[in-house]
């Protein structure tokens, strides 16, 4: 009987330890953090995108969240490997059809951020409207949708 028992009881602590916990209380502290780039390089710079590079990157507490910009168009991700082609492209959001490609190149393992800029950008090559920025490096995308006011 105590051999059942035993095995039974660790079941029973294991499947609860991964119920769901209740909500926090309202008026509980959270806590937001914001990325820092540790020594970012620009690596690019034309009159259509800046791409920096960070070896690193790490976070620092803040006291209320940030929201990313829709109007802001831009992209971060990882290069893990550099035998894989970085492509990115301008999706149109309702299609996902390619609408201006930006970028094809290898580049070193990092951290990247790409930023477009849509002052060179005139509204009949890239008219307003929604959009997707996609990355795909060792084929894993990485997409951020924005709009074009």
């Amino acid at each position: 009987m105590k051999k059942i028992v035993f095995p039974v009881l660790i079941i029973i602590a294991v499947l609860g330890g991964c119920a769901k916990h209740p909500p926090s209380p309202p008026g509980e502290e959270k806590d937001y953090f914001e990325t820092a780039w540790v020594d970012p390089q620009i690596v690019i710079s034309d009159s259509l995108f800046t791409l920096i590079r960070a070896s690193r990157i790490d976070s620092f507490p803040v006291d209320t969240p940030v929201v990313e910009s829709i109007t802001i168009p831009s992209v971060s991700f990882e290069v893990v490997r550099a035998d894989c082609p970085v492509v990115v492209n301008i999706l149109d959001e309702k299609s996902a059809g390619v609408v201006w490609p930006l970028l094809v190149k290898y580049l070193e393992p990092g951290f990247y951020r790409l930023t477009l800029d849509f002052s060179r950008i005139d509204f009949r090559t890239l008219p307003p409207g929604y959009y997707v920025l996609k990355v795909v490096n060792c084929d894993i995308p990485q997409m951020k949708l924005f709009r074009r006011e």
